[in-house]
C-alpha cells in the first residue's frame, strides 16, 4: 500500500519535480559560471578591481593566511604587503618607490601592489620599514595582456626592471620613475590611478591597528646602529625582545572588564646624558613608568601582568587609545 501512495505521489508530481530539478540546476551552473568570470573573488581578501575587461583563464590570489613562507616567499609577501620581507626583491628600507605587478602564464589578469619609499623630514621614520598596499586586480584584453609583456620585457632587457619567477607567478618590480615620469612605458596600465585606488595591506593595518612594527623585522632590515645614534632606541637591548615598536597593548584587570594601555617608549635622561631609559607609556599620555614600577602597580591594583598581557597581544586601536589619554589607570 505504502508503495503505491508513493508510486501515485510521483506519478502526480512529475511534472513538478521536473521543473525543480531543472530550476536547482540552473542555479547551481550560474553560480560555477559567477565563479569562473569572477575568478573565484571569494578567495581573495580586500582586493581593489582597477578594470572590467573580460580576462583570458582568470585567477585569485590565494588569501594571506593560506600562503606558505617557506614554499612562496615572494607570494606569501605580495599578499600579506610585506614586499622584501622574506624574498629581498625590494629594499624594505628605501626611500625609492615601486610597483610590483605579478602576473601568470595563459592570463589576462594581473595584480599590483605599491611599496612608497620613506621620504619623511624625520630620520628616524626613514631608517625604519616600509610596507606594501594590498593587491589591486588589473584585468587586461587578450591583446592588452600581449602588449604588456611585450613593453615590460623591453624594459628588463634595458635594466629598468627585474622579474623573478615563482612556481606558476611572474613577479615584475618597476620604478615608480619607469611609468609616472613616461606613461607610454607601459600604457596598457593606468599607474596614476592605481595609486589613487590604492588601500594599505594586510601588514600595514595590523600595524596601525595597534601592534606595531614587529622588532625582528627592524633588527633584520633596518640599521640599528644609526638608530641608536640619532634616537637612543637600542633595538638590540632585551627590552624589545617581547614587545614591538610603537605597539598598544591592553592590560586587564582580573576582577571586571577595566583596562589599561600600555606602549613601549624610551625617555632620555636630561641634557642627553647616560643612555635612554626603557620606559612604557600609560593610556598614551605622558605618564611613563619603567618595567619594574608598572609591574608593581599591576599587581597590586589587580591586573594581569605585563608579561601576560604581551603573550595574550591584545591590541588597541588609535581611537582607543586616544579614549583613554589622560586617565588614570584604575
Amino acid at each position: 500500500m505504502e508503495d503505491e501512495m508513493s508510486s501515485s505521489f510521483l506519478q502526480d508530481n512529475k511534472k513538478f519535480l521536473i521543473i525543480a530539478a531543472s530550476v536547482i540546476a540552473a542555479i547551481v551552473a550560474a553560480c560555477v559560471i559567477f565563479n569562473v568570470v569572477n575568478g573565484g573573488k571569494d578567495n581573495e581578501s580586500d582586493i581593489t578591481d582597477a578594470t572590467n575587461e573580460v580576462v583570458v583563464n582568470p585567477y585569485s590570489l590565494p588569501k594571506a593566511d593560506s600562503v606558505s613562507v617557506t614554499d612562496s616567499p615572494i607570494l606569501y609577501d605580495f599578499v600579506n604587503g610585506c614586499v622584501g620581507l622574506n624574498e629581498d626583491i625590494v629594499p624594505m628600507v628605501t626611500s625609492d618607490s615601486y610597483f610590483i605587478v605579478v602576473s601568470k602564464e595563459d592570463s589576462s589578469r594581473l595584480f599590483v601592489v605599491m611599496n612608497y619609499g620613506n621620504q619623511s623630514e624625520d630620520e628616524l621614520n626613514n631608517l625604519l620599514p616600509v610596507f606594501s598596499s594590498s593587491p589591486i586586480r588589473v584585468n587586461l584584453n587578450e591583446e592588452q595582456i600581449k602588449t604588456f609583456n611585450n613593453e615590460v620585457v623591453e624594459l628588463e632587457n634595458g635594466g629598468g626592471v627585474q622579474s623573478y619567477e615563482e612556481g606558476d607567478y611572474t613577479f615584475y618590480v618597476i620604478p615608480y620613475d619607469i611609468v609616472l615620469l613616461d606613461s607610454s612605458s607601459i600604457e596598457v596600465i593606468d599607474f596614476e590611478q592605481l595609486m589613487n585606488d590604492k588601500k594599505p595591506g594586510d601588514l600595514a593595518i595590523k600595524i596601525s591597528n595597534g601592534m606595531g612594527i614587529p622588532v625582528e623585522i627592524i633588527r633584520d632590515k633596518c640599521d640599528v646602529q644609526r638608530i641608536k645614534e640619532i634616537s637612543g632606541i637600542d633595538f638590540n637591548d632585551s627590552f624589545w625582545d617581547k614587545v614591538n615598536y610603537n605597539a598598544h597593548v591592553k592590560v586587564h584587570k582580573h576582577s571586571d572588564s577595566e583596562y589599561c594601555i600600555i606602549s613601549p617608549i624610551y625617555k632620555r635622561l636630561v641634557a642627553g646624558y647616560g643612555d635612554p631609559i626603557n620606559m612604557f607609556a600609560v593610556n598614551g599620555d605622558d605618564k611613563m613608568m619603567t618595567v619594574g614600577d608598572l609591574s608593581d602597580y599591576l599587581e597590586r591594583e589587580g591586573y594581569e601582568s605585563i608579561e601576560q598581557a604581551l603573550k595574550t597581544k591584545d591590541y588597541a586601536t588609535q581611537d582607543e587609545v586616544d579614549e583613554k589619554k589622560g586617565m588614570e589607570i584604575a
